[in-house]
């Protein structure tokens, strides 16, 4: 991750699938990327394990607004 991080610089990251935020923005942040946004929680089902990962956003500019995507009601019952 630091070899491709460093190589390529972007200024937004996006990671999906991450089960500790904390730790990602722990390895993030001395790569410069000081602006972290989670919308979510992973569910814990025991200590360290968890369910449901969540996607984390990492930046090296200041993220104004970051809100969870809410599904249109009428379509997701057109859906089921």
């Amino acid at each position: 991750m630091n070899r491709y991080i460093g190589s390529y610089q972007p200024d937004i990251i996006a990671f999906q699938e991450v089960f500790s935020a904390t730790a990602l923005k722990a390895l993030l942040e001395p790569l410069g990327y000081r602006f972290f946004s989670v919308v979510d929680e992973p569910e814990p089902i025991d200590d360290y394990i968890y369910k449901s990962p969540v996607v984390c956003l990492a930046s090296r500019y200041p993220i104004l607004s970051a809100l969870p995507l809410q599904a249109d009601p009428s379509l997701s019952r057109q859906l089921g």
